[in-house]
């Protein structure tokens, strides 16, 4: 069974909207690393999810792209010194954002009223209400991320 709720426009249109769907469930995530990391998984590269409250709804997008170790070609035009400090940066980058996943962190864009243009960031699962489909996701976005409202 999946620990993150998959909503769809029609749930988010129902007449009792549940705005914290998880957040009992996912309280537990600051404190048990095996549940976050769980959750974490259940997300792939591309899924949309929905964090509501605190007075605004965040709409978010999952990247889980990760540092690329500089080729070849890249690293045979440095010196030694430069050569070991771009791989000891990636090697540095990788490590962090694997430390952080394993944490219960997901990469993304995140995009609100407050910032339309998207802002490339991380965030625990233990905020996420819900995943969502990329219907619900898309109509978000041509309603200028406000919070759906039915259409009459």
């Amino acid at each position: 069974m999946p620990i993150v709720p998959v909503v769809t426009v029609a749930d988010l249109l129902a007449p009792i909207m549940v705005p914290n769907l998880l957040h009992k469930q996912f309280e537990r995530m600051t404190d048990d690393p095996v549940l976050a990391k769980q959750a974490v998984a259940e997300f792939n590269d591309g899924d949309f999810f929905i964090v509501i409250g605190g007075g605004i709804v965040i709409y978010g997008e999952v990247n889980k792209d990760r540092p690329v170790r500089p080729d070849e070609e890249t690293l045979f035009g440095m010196d030694d010194d430069q050569r070991e400090e771009l791989i000891a940066e990636f090697i540095g980058e990788l490590e962090m954002f694997n430390a952080l996943e394993e944490s219960g962190y997901l990469f993304g864009n995140c995009y609100s009223v407050m910032c339309p243009e998207g802002e490339l960031g991380s965030t625990h699962v233990h905020l996420i209400t819900a995943k969502i489909d990329r219907k619900t996701f898309e109509r978000a976005k041509s309603n200028g991320w406000r919070h759906i409202t039915p259409v009459n």
